[in-house]
Order: C-alpha cells, then sequence, then structure tokens
C-alpha cells in the first residue's frame, strides 16, 4: 500500500512528494509512495525527495516504500513511520540492488510490537536481505529509532550488504525494555547499535564508518557500531 502505487514494476525518477500521509494500522507492506518495487528495473529509482510524510502501517512499513530493488539520489526529511514489526525510515526491507547516495534526516521511527524475534527497526531501514550489493554515502540525521527488539541508526539487523561511507549523526536509538525475563532469555534479540543491532557478517566489508552525537541506549548489547556481532569481516571506521 502507498500513496502512489500499492506494487509497481517499474522504477521511480525525478518525483518530489511532500505533505503525505498513509494511515494504514492494519496492512503490511506500506510505504508513503509505493508499498513494493518488486523487480529490478533500468534506471534505476533515483531522484526522490520526500518531506513532511507519515506513515502508518503494522509491518514492514517504510517512509518511501516497503522494498525498492535499487535507489540513488534519495532523500527523505521531516518524516514519522510507524510500525508494530520491521520499521525503517525510508524502507522496510533492503533486498536485492545497490542503495546510494540517501539522505534520512529530521524524524523517528518506531516498531511498537512486543514479539522479540520480529521487532527490527532501522533509521535507514530495518533489516537487509540479498548477497553481493552494497550501500555506498548514506546518512542518518536527527533521528529517533526505537523498538522492542534489534535497533540500529542504520539497520535494525545488517549482515548482506557491504557498507561504504555510512553517517550516523545527532540521532537517538533506544530499546526502552528492561532485562530480559524468562521468555526473553535470549539477549540477541535485544541488541541497539550507532549502526545496528546484530551484525552477522558473512565477511561483508565495512568501512568509512561514522557515529557522532548519537545517543544510544538498551538493557543489554549496546554498542556504538553494533550492538552484537558474529562472524565479522573486515571493518574499517
Amino acid at each position: 500500500m502507498g500513496a502512489l502505487a500499492g506494487v509497481t514494476l517499474e522504477g521511480l525518477q525525478d518525483v518530489t512528494a511532500e505533505n503525505i500521509t498513509v494511515d494504514a494500522p492494519k496492512a503490511g507492506f506500506v510505504g508513503g509512495l509505493v508499498g513494493t518495487q518488486n523487480s529490478m528495473v533500468t534506471p534505476a529509482t533515483s531522484n526522490v525527495t520526500m518531506r513532511n510524510i507519515t506513515v502508518t502501517g503494522k509491518d514492514y512499513v517504510g517512509g518511501l516504500a516497503h522494498q525498492i530493488r535499487q535507489l540513488q539520489d534519495t532523500s527523505i526529511e521531516d518524516f514519522s513511520v510507524t510500525s508494530e514489526y520491521y520499521a525503517g525510515g525510508l524502507l522496510s526491507n533492503l533486498y536485492t540492488g545497490d542503495k546510494t547516495n540517501i539522505t534520512v534526516k529530521n524524524g523517528s521511527v518506531t516498531a511498537t510490537g512486543t514479539d522479540i524475534k520480529a521487532t527490527y527497526v532501522g533509521g535507514l531501514a530495518s533489516y537487509d536481505n540479498g548477497w553481493g550489493y552494497a550501500m555506498k554515502d548514506i546518512r542518518v540525521e536527527n533521528v529517533e529509532v526505537t523498538g522492542n527488539n534489534l535497533v540500529g541508526g542504520l539497520l535494525g539487523r545488517h549482515g548482506y550488504i557491504a557498507l561504504d561511507g555510512i553517517q550516523v549523526v545527532n540521532c537517538k536509538v533506544s530499546n526502552p525494555r528492561t532485562m530480559p525475563t524468562a521468555e526473553l532469555a535470549e539477549p540477541y534479540y535485544l541488541s541497539v547499535g550507532g549502526i545496528a543491532g546484530y551484525h552477522y557478517g558473512y565477511n561483508r566489508e565495512i568501512k568509512n564508518i561514522t557515529v557522532r552525537g548519537t545517543e544510544i541506549s538498551g538493557p543489554c548489547n549496546v554498542g556504538g557500531i553494533v550492538g552484537m556481532a558474529y562472524n565479522t569481516g573486515t571493518v574499517t571506521i
């Protein structure tokens, strides 16, 4: 579901979108413009500018879309994204396709769900999924990211996509849960980080990373770059 389309097979080029509200608290795959762009296309989605955007859904919710394959030269500013599960400032899910030259600024991303295995939330997207692609020159600035599971200034969960030139600046990244009780005994699910709550490596390169002026808090596994890391490859800060 989106203000422009639920599903598109084409890329979006040279779009300016302002003063959009999408209120669908019982729907999934929700975006400010489109729900899903579901194919690898040429040309890629590019030169998209979004301002004053409010998006509410149940799960898989992003300020621009649930999913855009290839994305470049895009920004969102003055926005609010709220869902129960899988929330991102721009996209819910980073699936196949490179993402380059993106700015996410002045907004909030909130995942309210309590299932600790599904409440991923990030300033850019909730998680990445898709081998062999890259994110380059991404800036998340003055964004408040809140959730009850994996929480990151950039991504809730990261592992598949190489990162280069990532900046998280003047953000607030938090998981308000208290320490795990018996039913929350897997602390991996409560990780919070400036870039990602949980990083599971697969030897994807991470370089030129900046986290500055950012408040990061949670019940456990809290880190300036990642809350918890597994199978980490080369990291250059």
